[in-house]
């Protein structure tokens, strides 16, 4: 079909727009007045719905009820779709697959000629050149994010790690509650719990199955045995570790740090 045969054409000139606002404007009294100068036979619009904003109802009948031959006939191509150049030519596409045309007034565009079928191809390339894009920024973000995620852990996991002795010295030695630990070594409170919770384990299993070998650390052998079960050759710490269990009621250990003291 040659763009000089719209006017003779068999088929059906269906006018379309889609706005944007709620109530009808001049703007749009202006495009139904075009529309009609074209020679539309029946005009279809959509415009934004208060409960679904991207309805488009009257495009949809539309483009399922098209018979070969007809026309669809907007004022300027960006009033098909709904703002993204790919629902654009999902649009051109299904009119197309129907034997159907757009024919654009400003400029003019008619996908019935060869000018027409080959600015349509463009678009469908821009389109997918623009999707591509999006898919890869949107994976580049998706990499920052998990690589952020990730440096963010091993920072405060390598921090927690280098302040185990503090952690260690300032809970048993000061008696300082798990809060205010974290707030000192800039860590959250589960990251302070995760260097002491495996000490804690191994001194409440000795206490509990060799309550004697605490008890008698006072002497340098006991004290040394103490480290060998926990795997520790701090002596100061150990001695600290010793007078913070023999003060303690023995179910007082057995919970968890954080609700066996009171902030100092």
């Amino acid at each position: 079909m040659s763009a000089k045969s719209y006017e003779n054409h068999a088929g059906a000139n269906h006018g379309y727009y889609r706005v944007w606002q709620y109530e009808v404007s001049d703007e749009e009294r202006a495009l139904i007045d075009e529309l009609k100068r074209a020679g539309v036979n029946k005009i279809y619009s959509d415009r934004p719905h208060k409960t679904k904003p991207k309805k488009i109802q009257d495009r949809e009948a539309l483009t399922a009820g098209l018979k070969e031959g007809d026309y669809i006939v907007v004022p300027e191509l960006h009033y098909l779709g709904d703002g993204t150049l790919q629902d654009l030519c999902e649009a051109i596409r299904q009119v197309m697959q129907a034997g159907a045309y757009v024919r654009v007034l400003r400029p003019l565009v008619d996908t019935g000629t060869p000018e027409g079928e080959v600015f349509v191809q463009h678009l469908e390339m821009i389109s997918a050149t623009e999707r591509e894009l999006r898919e890869k920024k949107k994976q580049a973000g998706i990499v920052r994010t998990n690589a952020k995620k990730k440096t963010t852990k091993g920072r405060r996991a390598s921090i927690a790690k280098q302040c185990g002795t503090v952690i260690r010295y300032r809970y048993y030695r000061d008696h300082a509650a798990i809060k205010d630990i974290a707030k000192e070594c800039k860590i959250t409170e589960q990251s302070v719990r995760k260097v002491l919770d495996p000490l804690r384990n191994k001194v409440e299993e000795i206490r509990s199955s060799q309550p004697q070998l605490i008890a008698d650390s006072h002497t340098d052998d006991a004290l040394l045995r103490l480290g060998e079960q926990l795997g520790m050759r701090d002596r100061h710490l150990l001695r600290h570790i010793r007078d913070y269990v023999l003060m303690q009621p023995k179910e007082a250990t057995g919970a968890k740090p954080s609700e066996s003291r009171q902030s100092m």
